[in-house]
């Protein structure tokens, strides 16, 4: 069965790189969040915004800039704070007063809240980040009634330290709840020319879109997700409008590996700036089945029709096809199908509207056995480091599934650095 992947590496920055960084947000249109149509949107890699150059975990600081000025519907500042808690207070400038005779008139206010940025680094070398998300879940099930619960569904943090600056950096996502603590990710990362990368230890493996929910069924029944790692190697170039990533690791999901075999897991992606094609496939061996997987996966921004007088660019499409076959050494095979598909429109801005279809048929052989899940909500990002979620989820599982007839309605709080 195989494993997934996410996450990042950090850069040493420079007074100069600093100064780069914000003058291409001055320059730039939009953002990249953690999601895969954010980056389908603007045109970017998911590099430009995350540490681990196939995406997903800790933001870069580009990543971290944008996610504070681009993301947000509103930018909250010091001043802002101070308002909205009333800690301001008013005071007289003594000194103009004895001086120019100044009166009530002239009264100041100190507004004591500096800057509410927060540029990810601790010191020049190391640098922190994290995702928080908190639920509320409202489960309506015909076969096993009606129910809701609060959640914490996440809280991971996030760690790198720059040995060589720009090239060697080590690597650390922890996850902290729920459960107890746990490493998703603990890898050394060293950049080469050409935009290449050799990434070592344990990790996601690279294999279609990155999606941030793993219920997904293209990221739940793969195996590929923020769930499922894997010991091994990773090596990845990104020359031009190419992106490529190849990784050999045991094969046994992050536990102990007890044969020779590998697995092999490889992506590779075409970008431009209004639409994406990549290919996925991954290839394992292991002591109760092999397992083989192809898929492909596309986004395009509507806005790519330049249509006149219609603003077509906050519409992206994204989609995924996965084929998997496993040969059971009992002697018998499963072919599964996963088909994927999302309309994402930007209402205003930091604000989502994401209607999502989910297709798996888990037994190709059978008939009448396939089922989907359909889901629809919004995310607002209504002020840096925060954001809301609302989605409502139905799905229509196979036949003497207790999940038949299921449907959720998620409330979410993100928290994020």
């Amino acid at each position: 069965m195989p494993p997934t992947r996410s996450t990042c590496s950090f850069s040493l920055v420079s007074r100069h790189s600093w100064l780069a960084v914000l003058a291409v947000l001055g320059l730039w249109p939009g953002t990249t969040r953690a999601e895969p149509y954010l980056a389908v949107h603007y045109g970017y890699k998911c590099s430009q915004c995350h540490s681990n150059p196939t995406g997903g975990g800790k933001r870069n600081l580009f990543g971290t800039i944008f996610s504070q000025t681009e993301m947000p519907n509103k930018i909250v500042s010091g001043r802002d704070i101070t308002r909205i808690l009333n800690l301001s207070r008013s005071w007289f400038d003594e000194g103009d007063e004895a001086n120019t005779g100044a009166g009530p008139g002239n009264r100041k206010e100190d507004f004591s809240l500096g800057s509410t940025f927060y540029s990810g680094y601790v010191t020049s070398f190391l640098s922190l980040g994290g995702d928080f998300r908190f639920n509320y879940r409202t489960t309506f099930n015909n076969s096993n009634g009606d129910s809701n619960t609060f959640n914490t569904t996440q809280g991971t943090l996030y760690g790198s330290v720059e040995l060589l600056a720009g090239a060697l950096s080590f690597y650390l996502d922890e996850h902290v709840a729920p459960g107890g603590a746990t490493s998703r990710e603990v890898y050394g990362l060293l950049r080469g020319p050409w935009n290449s990368y050799l990434k070592a230890g344990r990790m996601f493996l690279p294999f279609g879109l990155r999606l941030q929910d793993d219920t997904a069924f293209i990221r739940e029944v793969t195996g590929f997700n923020f769930g499922v790692q894997d010991v091994g190697v990773e090596l990845g170039m990104e020359p031009g409008p190419w992106s490529m990533s190849l990784a050999v690791s045991n094969g046994s999901q992050g536990s102990s590996d007890n044969n020779t075999d590998k697995q092999v897991t490889g992506l590779v992606s075409f970008i431009q700036r209004y639409w994406r094609l990549g290919a996925q496939s991954t290839w394992n061996n292991t002591p109760g089945a092999k397992r083989i997987a192809v898929g492909a996966f596309a986004g395009v921004n509507l806005g790519a029709l330049d249509i006149p007088g219609v603003d077509l660019e906050p519409v992206t499409l994204l989609g995924e096809i996965d084929h998997i076959i496993d040969d059971f050494r009992s002697g018998s095979r499963q072919r599964q199908l996963l088909l994927y598909g999302a309309i994402n429109y930007e209402i205003l801005k930091g604000l989502n509207l994401k209607f999502t279809y989910d297709f798996a048929d888990p037994d190709m052989s059978e008939s009448d056995n396939s089922f989907i899940r359909a889901s629809t909500g919004f995310e607002y990002t209504m002020t840096q480091f925060t954001q809301l979620r609302v989605f409502y989820r139905f799905r229509d599982a196979t036949r003497d599934n207790p999940r038949d007839g299921e449907s959720m309605l998620d409330f979410e709080i993100h928290l994020f650095f």
